[in-house]
């Protein structure tokens, strides 16, 4: 807990020794062999926050097969993914998580970058249309306006774009798309 808190248990202790000597303490709960699903979460949101997304993969894929329905840990899987340079893999975790909760906002935020980083511009286009209709008050146009025009599609962003271009001041990116 303190080391995700980044606060001192003691006036002046240094808290950059907590992640690793807490990545060190749940390693070794983990040394019988046995799975805890609370445990293996905690362990894989550490090694990503290191940057050791090989190790938070396997922890991650089974945290996320017990707990299907449950998008912040596909969320969690797809940020390890991509850090490894499986992007395609990232998507794909971020399509099936979708699939079961299609709710998610920052799910479909997350497969719109990834499809962009792509160039899977219509797909990106279409997840960023999906985010915002799971919160209409984040406003994703400029993003799925760029989506758009990237996907060829110039006349729909255009279209998109009117209303935010016809603001008292609209933004130099709005006016740029």
């Amino acid at each position: 807990a303190l080391a995700e808190q980044r606060q001192p248990l003691k006036a002046g202790e240094d808290t950059a020794t907590y992640v690793p000597r807490a990545i060190g303490a749940l390693e070794r709960a983990r040394s019988d062999g046995g799975s805890d699903v609370a445990l293996d979460l905690t362990l894989g949101r550490l090694y990503v926050q290191t940057k050791a997304f090989d190790r938070a993969i396997p922890l991650l894929r089974r945290v996320a097969a017990q707990q299907p329905g449950y998008s912040e840990i596909a969320i969690l899987l797809a940020t390890a993914e991509e850090g490894a340079g499986r992007t395609d893999d990232a998507l794909e975790t971020l399509r099936a998580s979708l699939d079961e909760n299609p709710k998610s906002f920052r799910g479909w935020v997350m497969l719109g970058e990834l499809s962009e980083k792509q160039s899977e511009w219509k797909s990106a286009a279409d997840a960023y249309a999906r985010a915002q209709t799971q919160n209409p008050r984040g406003d994703l146009s400029t993003r799925r306006g760029g989506a758009l025009t990237n996907a060829g599609d110039a006349a729909a962003a255009r279209d998109l774009l009117k209303e935010p271009a016809s603001a008292a001041k609209p933004g130099p990116i709005v006016l740029y798309l």
